[in-house]
């Protein structure tokens, strides 16, 4: 599925943060997101695993499957907004600022 995304490396949560703070940034912001249908993800690659399924294929979905998902994915972005952070998730999102001289 990495090389599918385009993905060139992964990094654990405490991996990613200390080499943001290595590069002289302070974190403002830490999080996990698509953390509401991690998981589906999990089962969908579990079963996807069993069969050899191409990886291409955990991508086409039909729309009415995609609607849903769409809104689930908006109400995880409203409780985003909203300053929860979320520990597990199918990707990190992380804000950060430069700290001064």
């Amino acid at each position: 599925m990495d090389d599918v995304a385009c993905h060139v490396r992964r990094y654990t949560t405490r991996e990613l943060e200390c080499k943001v703070r290595e590069a002289g940034f302070e974190i403002l912001r830490s999080t996990s997101f698509v953390s509401l249908l991690l998981p589906l993800m999990a089962a969908v690659r579990l079963v996807s695993a069993k069969r050899s399924a191409d990886a291409a294929t955990e991508l086409r979905i039909n729309s009415s499957i995609n609607w849903l998902f769409r809104q689930i994915m908006s109400i995880e972005f409203s409780l985003n907004r909203f300053g929860i952070n979320f520990p597990f998730g199918g990707s990190r999102l992380l804000i950060a600022m430069k700290q001064s001289v």
